[in-house]
């Protein structure tokens, strides 16, 4: 396997079948690593790869989600028959669709970001482009950018502004 991982001496064998891990940078969080292993065709991605879940990308910068970008290109160079996520609409199986869907989420995500659309108008459009995956949450669409809409008022008895 070598020339496939990015770190030296990062396989190994259990039970007659080799891994390797992939250290995959910053991807939702700092210092992701994912899991090949090439003679079954599994990856086991982490927090690199998401599978019809909404994704946490609310605190990412174009720079960061380029490198995002690369860990799931690298991934998908590996041509996997399985990939296991650590984020997922249970129902969905373990596909490899997922890496090139989770790319197309983070350019999507930073084409919107980059037109400027204030949040509420975002996490809208991100929703109704991806109205199926699961874990709806504005906090995960615009991260530190996200403050809660107060509460309604409740009926014609609710204080109101001014009075």
């Amino acid at each position: 396997m070598p020339g496939i991982f990015a770190v030296p001496f990062s396989c190994f064998t259990v039970y007659f079948t080799r891994y390797g891990t992939e250290k995959t940078g910053h991807t939702d969080t700092v210092d992701t690593t994912s899991l090949y292993a090439p003679d079954l065709g599994l990856i086991v991605s982490g927090d690199v790869v998401y599978n019809h879940c909404h994704m946490y990308v609310g605190d990412t910068t174009p720079a960061s989600r380029a490198e995002w970008i690369a860990a799931l290109d690298r991934l998908a160079a590996l041509h996997p028959a399985v990939v296991v996520t650590g984020h997922k609409d249970p129902t969905c199986g373990n596909p490899p669709t997922v890496l090139a869907e989770s790319r197309g989420y983070l350019e999507y995500y930073g084409q919107l970001r980059e037109a400027g659309l204030p949040n509420q108008e975002l996490f809208a459009a991100m929703v109704s482009r991806y109205p199926d995956w699961v874990s709806r949450q504005e906090f995960l669409i615009l991260g530190r950018w996200w403050t809660p809409a107060p509460p309604p008022a409740e009926g014609r008895d609710a204080p109101q502004p001014g009075i």
